[in-house]
């Protein structure tokens, strides 16, 4: 597939393939946006863009901003909370094609574009409205702008102000944007020739950057820096232990697994061997690869290991291993383009398949959590509307965001009387739980764990649990209703340590 004869036939031929990959995992992203439920965090993120905030509890408010903008459009349409997935994919595959085209040249840029694409982390991320989903192309230009300004030969090259209003855009969408300057610090110091232009560009970058996040910081400063202590706890907690062996091993596991084994382990040999054996372009590729890897590598040896976390490393990781192409062994670079056309085969044919028939794969553990939270919300938002309205509940309160996210999408019409206990006033300041205190509520928990409802309600009666059942056979089991008085939030603790 790969074998034409000649030179130039093989760049067209890599060319021709980039293309039709890219075609067809677009399409396929539009089909699955079409039918594909919306899982917990993009309901959550959606109720976010009903209230435009300067910044939000959990993340900053890029992605409240994006949707609640594809909202004015698409009003209630799944397209307000998927366009912006099915963009950001395609920029990202074409912004980090455009890095390798000017790291390694124009046959480097095709291999790249080709493996972006079919990778298993990126290519759900082009799905799934999270803050990753916009952090990706900002990461990903903001490496294109830089590397054009280091090229120059000009010290101070307006290529960094487009590199630092991506980063800065970046940084609106998820705080790990920061790790971007820890990669242009690892360049600095491994290429000595460039440390000039490299520092006046980095200043140049980090001033932008500051000002575009303005709107967190004082968001912020208004809310006790709740935001910024809680994703630093999140991040670097260490659950009482020194170090976390375990969830090293499963850090390094999850990500063999999602960017395939072998695609993997040549982004962190060729990375490595840059710092020391090579040319200012790999150096600068293996610069972010090994500062966002370390990272979180060593966020994992504290307790905190997630598999979206680390994706920012792969862009200019997946950019290095498509320049060093030509030098790896013959069957190495068929095993690498094999497992991943495998790997994308599977997620391309299997997530469609669980969508339409989820009850009888949702027992299979090859199943990702992930992709059942995209089937049965309609079905519980229903059970709950039913519930609320035997009960005569004035007021919905969830256990959890997940759950509150999920209600407010696909109930809509319990919006203004729906809350969450976990951390409401934190997530939600806007809302005031005062006006609800000494009125009937009803409970909702779809955790398997068994709730505490004592310590939320007075003169309350336990419901018990119920299992429903949803489209194509999946069953939502152990969802635990409570209804009762609510007594007063005042009490919830206001911190970033709260329960």
């Amino acid at each position: 597939m790969f074998r034409p004869r000649g030179q130039r036939e093989t760049d067209q031929a890599w060319r021709f393939w980039f293309w039709a990959v890219l075609a067809e995992t677009t399409t396929w992203r539009i089909a699955m946006a079409a039918i594909m439920g919306v899982c917990f965090d993009e309901c959550y993120y959606h109720y976010w863009s009903l209230f435009p905030q300067l910044s939000y509890y959990d993340h900053p408010p890029l992605t409240a901003w994006m949707m609640h903008l594809s909202g004015m459009a698409f009003g209630e349409s799944i397209w307000t909370v998927r366009l912006w997935p099915l963009l950001g994919g395609t920029v990202f595959v074409l912004a980090g094609r455009a890095l390798a085209r000017r790291l390694f040249g124009q046959p480097s840029a095709d291999r790249a574009g080709i493996m972006l694409s079919l990778t298993p982390l990126l290519l759900g991320n082009g799905l799934i409205m999270t803050p990753d989903t916009l952090l990706a192309p900002c990461w990903a230009l903001a490496l294109y702008f830089a590397w054009r300004a280091i090229e120059q030969r000009t010290a101070l090259s307006p290529w960094w102000i487009a590199a630092g209003l991506c980063a800065g855009i970046g940084a609106l969408s998820k705080y790990p944007m920061a790790l971007f300057f820890m990669g242009l610090a690892l360049f600095w110091t491994a290429e000595s020739a460039m440390r000039a232009k490299t520092w006046r560009g980095a200043l140049i970058c980090g001033v932008l950057t500051l000002v575009m996040f303005l709107p967190v910081i004082i968001w912020n400063s208004r809310n006790g820096w709740v935001s910024i202590r809680f994703q630093l706890g999140h991040g670097f907690s260490n659950d009482g232990a020194v170090i976390s062996l375990p969830k090293l091993a499963d850090y390094l596991a999850t990500s063999l697994i999602v960017v395939t084994p072998l695609l993997c382990a040549l982004c962190a040999w060729r990375s490595c061997r840059a710092m020391f054996r090579g040319d200012a372009a790999r150096r600068f590729a293996g610069s972010f690869f090994l500062a966002v890897a370390a990272v979180f590598g060593a966020a994992a040896l504290r307790g905190s290991s997630e598999a979206n976390w680390v994706m920012p490393a792969f862009i200019s990781g997946i950019v290095l291993v498509a320049g060093d192409w030509d030098s790896y062994a013959l069957w190495l670079r068929r095993a690498t383009l094999g497992l991943l056309a495998a790997a994308a085969a599977l997620i391309c044919a299997g997530v469609p398949a669980f969508v339409l028939f989820p009850g009888p794969l949702s027992s299979m553990t090859i199943v990702a959590p992930k992709l059942k939270e995209v089937v049965g919300s309609p079905e519980l938002a229903s059970s709950v509307r039913r519930v609320k309205e035997e009960q005569g509940a004035d007021v919905v309160c969830a256990l959890s965001h997940q759950l509150f996210g999920r209600l407010s999408y696909y109930a809509p019409d319990m919006r203004s009387s729906l809350y969450v206990i976990s951390r409401g006033k934190l997530r939600f300041p806007w809302i005031n739980p005062a006006q609800w205190e000494g009125k009937r509520v009803l409970i909702v928990s779809d955790k398997s764990n068994e709730p505490d409802f004592s310590t939320h309600l007075r003169h309350y009666k336990d419901l018990g649990s119920a299992d429903i059942s949803c489209a194509g056979g999946y069953v939502i089991r152990g969802v635990r209703y409570c209804v009762g008085k609510l007594q007063a939030l005042s009490h919830q603790r206001s911190s970033a340590e709260g329960p």
